[in-house]
């Protein structure tokens, strides 16, 4: 009897021995699938989030790059037409009037007439930034016909220089090609920018009438009148068309780098 005890004591220690290893391997190959899933998981929801910004980045370039081309193209398209369109008005296709000397630099919208008459220097000063409305149009409007024709001053503004010697008569001056008009007459010290307290002098308008004959006509005799106004307002709108241009070329080579 009591060897039959023992010996089944001893049957059941050694069931419940060769059960906890299975038990523990069991738990154990659980613990070990259960983390491999969540580390596949975890690997495939990284790459789903990596490869849409990747993919995000290389449409962003490609985006990028298509409208830089598209850009390009209209700029290179502009250039065109404007090269096969464009013709200098007939004002300035002869050259500066007689006597005159043109001065412009590529860039720049100041350009300046010079003149020598006797012991005087005649300068004319303008610039196509100082235009009253935008030259292109106003070139246009001027010879409008019929309903395209705009109810639009036209008129170039200039300033009219006469020096001698250390001083400068100022004429501020507009002309559309069909009169001259003078807005204002300053007395300058030649080359020397005057102190704001500096009298500018009187109101144009208000000179007695015999001035207001007699000015114009001083202007007239050295060649500043309405034909040198139409010259003028064609030189205008041709600068800023070769200006436009030259933008356009210059837009597009720094979209080409």
């Amino acid at each position: 009897m009591a060897f039959r005890m023992i010996c089944k004591s001893l049957a059941t220690k050694s069931v419940a021995a060769a059960a906890l290893p299975r038990a523990a391997s069991s738990q154990l190959c659980h613990v070990h699938a259960g983390g491999l899933r969540h580390a596949a998981g975890t690997l495939s929801r990284t790459a789903w989030l990596k490869e849409p910004t990747s993919l995000l980045s290389l449409r962003h370039f490609n985006s990028s790059a298509v409208a830089r081309s598209a850009l390009t193209d209209i700029l290179q398209e502009e250039i065109k037409y404007e090269e096969d369109n464009y013709q200098p008005p007939e004002e300035v296709s002869a050259g500066p009037p007689e006597n005159w000397q043109l001065t412009e630099t590529p860039g720049d919208t100041h350009m300046t007439l010079t003149k020598e008459n006797g012991n005087e220097t005649i300068h004319i000063d303008l610039m196509v930034n100082d235009q009253p409305v935008d030259p292109g149009e106003v070139f246009q409007d001027a010879a409008g016909e019929g309903d395209d024709q705009v109810d639009v001053d036209v008129g170039v503004v200039f300033n009219a220089s006469v020096t001698k010697g250390e001083q400068t008569l100022v004429f501020e001056c507009k002309s559309d090609g069909t009169y001259l008009d003078i807005n204002h007459i300053s007395l300058e010290k030649t080359d020397e920018e005057p102190e704001e307290s500096h009298y500018t002098g009187p109101v144009y308008a208000e000179l007695d009438e015999r001035l207001l004959q007699e000015f114009p006509a001083f202007l007239e005799e050295r060649g500043v009148d309405a034909d040198m106004g139409a010259y003028l307002l064609g030189l205008v709108n041709d600068k800023e068309q070769r200006e436009y241009r030259s933008w356009l070329g210059n837009v597009q080579n720094f979209l080409k780098k």
